[in-house]
């Protein structure tokens, strides 16, 4: 704007005095820099705290406390539901046959009086083929914690490799993600102030310029 009412001037009388105008100019060039860094600083604070922003659910996704007052929004076909465990009973981990198994046996093995169909929870039919360790799992990693084994190890992979058929056979590109991202770019996708100290990380050398992370939901 400067330097076009300095040409205006000239136009107008080609003596004209504009050595106001060029020191105004000069002045305003010399403060660019210090604004521009000043805006980078300002839209990396904007962008931290957009980050913090939780996706926005749809009005209609049924909120909830606890999984007591879970809604069954939609089902397809004829749904078999079985009463639940109860959520203290860790003999359902137990591989050793005590009163606790039998009496949830009991509870859980549920017969279709019209189908005459016997009913079993997952960690059941696993027990019975010998496809996990329940047992072992809770010793090393808690409550519910399990080893797949044998039987259990295969059909979980099956099951895994069959989903992939049947996202590829849908035109679904697979894709395996690297295990560590440029801190900016995981930036975008977690917060990492809550537990960016207890990641693995690569500091940052003298040809990068920025360190990376180990993806959070990486092994």
């Amino acid at each position: 704007m400067i330097n076009k009412e300095i040409g205006n001037k000239k136009k107008v009388d080609k003596n004209a005095d504009v050595e106001d105008l060029k020191k105004k100019s000069l002045n305003i060039k010399e403060e660019i820099p210090k604004y521009q860094l000043k805006e980078k600083e300002l839209l990396k604070e904007r962008n931290k705290y957009i980050s913090k922003i939780g996706n926005l659910l749809n009005i209609k996704v049924v909120c909830s406390d606890n999984e007591d007052n879970n809604k069954i929004v939609k089902t397809w076909g004829e749904c078999k539901i079985l009463p639940a465990c109860e959520e203290n009973d860790n003999s359902i981990h137990d591989n050793v046959v005590n009163s606790n198994n039998i009496k949830r046996e009991t509870l859980n093995n549920e017969v279709d009086n019209k189908k005459k169909i016997k009913y079993y929870y997952h960690y059941d039919l696993l027990r019975k083929i010998g496809g996990a360790n329940f047992k072992k799992g809770i010793q090393v990693a808690g409550h519910r914690g399990y080893y797949l084994t044998g039987a259990g190890f295969l059909l979980h992979n099956a099951i895994l490799q069959y989903a992939l058929n049947f996202l590829v056979n849908k035109k679904y590109i697979p894709v395996y993600p690297p295990f560590f991202m440029k801190k900016n770019i995981m930036e975008e996708c977690a917060e990492l102030d809550d537990f960016e100290e207890t990641l693995y990380k690569i500091p940052s050398t003298s040809n990068s310029t920025l360190s990376s992370q180990q993806v959070s939901t990486s092994p």
